[in-house]
């Protein structure tokens, strides 16, 4: 608006503001009108003042919804990077999958099979199931190579630790008969198949000790003190043994003759004959290799392996027991891996200037620690190298909440000084 009674400074600053909207240069735009609102010019009426009022407002959040568009493109330019790789890995799969079929194509015609060889053949062609899968999802090893690794050093750090890219450690020579996954809801595959209906859930609960104990047998005592610990010997000896028989039955699918649970020596464990993985004992191998890398400065081999840990963590341990006392000590000490891992990607990507990584990293160590203020503080200085100073002071002010809520204390020296220098550049 354009008002013959409106002083000459006043007429100014609405062009600059007009100009600086137009070219989406809100936040200056914003400082301006702020400024103006504070020291008003002689003679500026009412009307003047409320619309310099609602012009600011509308300008904060016109500035604000910029920055979370640029922030989701960001996300988005990550995301569409992720879906390359993993695209090309797919193409690289399918390749080599084309490749040793074309390959047998080009060998002569086997001779017909003898029937006791049939079911062992028809079993050996089937397609590739959840195990494969899982191993080429889960193998990250790169070609190198004396000749090729220009890191001689690197080479036979490798070759020395096989912890150390989880590709070569040696896997299982056939296919387990049970995938297990713990880590957020229990899920659990036999040969394949999904397992849903278990008998009760006291003998589910002595599945899960199990597994996490591995190829470690559990005495009969520990499982009754655990999960009966308020009954008679007699009485937990005999629940013990009905969930042992139950899930004995559950486990046999059919098979008379398979061996699922064994006792000896007055311990239970599962039949380690007959295989199984484990995402728990898969994360803490590749936490593991990740600090091994760490710790010699092989940081490409550190990220590969923190990246893949991470994404094996898709919650914590057995979430749908966090009222059983034997899950807390283990869930702890693999959420403190997660959190580390986290902390090491997002640090290592804060460095390499790759702010939109960084912020994700930051963003997932919050949900889990939402009061860590070092991750605040690193999240408010992606943002303000981003020029993204409202999402940065935003952040601030949810660290501010969160140590309220979480720990009643207010923001250390170093944070109010980073929101105070934020504000500046704002200003």
């Amino acid at each position: 608006m354009h008002d013959a009674a409106l002083p000459v400074v006043a007429d100014s600053v609405w062009r600059q503001a007009i100009e600086m909207v137009q070219l989406r240069q809100y936040e200056q735009a914003a400082a301006l009108l702020n400024s103006t609102q504070h020291a008003p010019p002689a003679g500026a009426t009412t009307l003047f003042r409320e619309t310099l009022g609602a012009a600011l407002q509308i300008c904060l959040a016109c500035d604000r919804f910029l920055q979370e568009t640029r922030l989701l493109q960001h996300a988005s330019q990550l995301a569409a990077d992720q879906e390359r790789e993993l695209s090309a890995r797919l193409v690289a799969i399918l390749q080599g999958t084309l490749g040793q079929a074309d390959a047998l194509a080009a060998l002569p015609a086997p001779a017909a099979p003898r029937e006791e060889d049939a079911a062992d053949e028809a079993t050996a062609e089937r397609p590739p199931g959840l195990w494969h899968r899982l191993q080429r999802l889960l193998t990250v090893r790169e070609d190198h190579s004396p000749e090729s690794d220009p890191d001689q050093k690197l080479g036979e750090a490798r070759a020395a630790s096989p912890s150390l890219i989880i590709a070569d450690e040696q896997r299982p020579a056939h296919v387990p008969t049970f995938v297990v996954f713990c880590l957020g809801p229990f899920r659990f595959y036999d040969d394949e198949q999904a397992i849903v209906d278990w008998p009760n859930r006291r003998s589910k609960s002595v599945l899960k000790y199990l597994l996490l104990h591995g190829d470690q047998p559990v005495r009969r005592e520990l499982l009754m003190e655990t999960f009966w610990p308020d009954h008679e010997p007699s009485a937990a000896r005999n629940n013990l043994n009905v969930a042992i028989y139950t899930l004995r039955q559950a486990l046999r699918r059919g098979s008379a003759e398979r061996s699922t649970i064994l006792f000896r020596d007055e311990s239970y464990a599962l039949n380690p004959e007959l295989g199984v993985w484990l995402d728990v004992d898969e994360f803490r191998r590749r936490a593991r290799a990740g600090r091994w890398a760490m710790r010699r400065g092989h940081m490409a081999d550190a990220v590969r392996e923190y990246e893949t840990a991470v994404e094996l963590y898709q919650g914590d341990l057995l979430e749908e027991d966090v009222y059983e006392a034997w899950t807390e000590q283990p869930r702890r000490e693999l959420r403190e891996a997660y959190v580390d891992a986290l902390n090491f990607l997002a640090g290592h990507a804060f460095e390499a200037g790759q702010d939109a990584a960084s912020i994700g990293y930051g963003r997932k160590l919050l949900a889990v620690e939402p009061a860590d203020e070092a991750t605040h503080r690193r999240l408010m200085r992606a943002y303000a190298r981003q020029n993204q100073r409202y999402l940065a002071i935003r952040q601030y002010q949810q660290c501010v909440e969160a140590l309220r809520e979480h720990l009643d204390v207010a923001p250390d020296a170093e944070t109010a000084r980073l929101y105070e220098s934020i504000l500046r550049h704002s200003a």
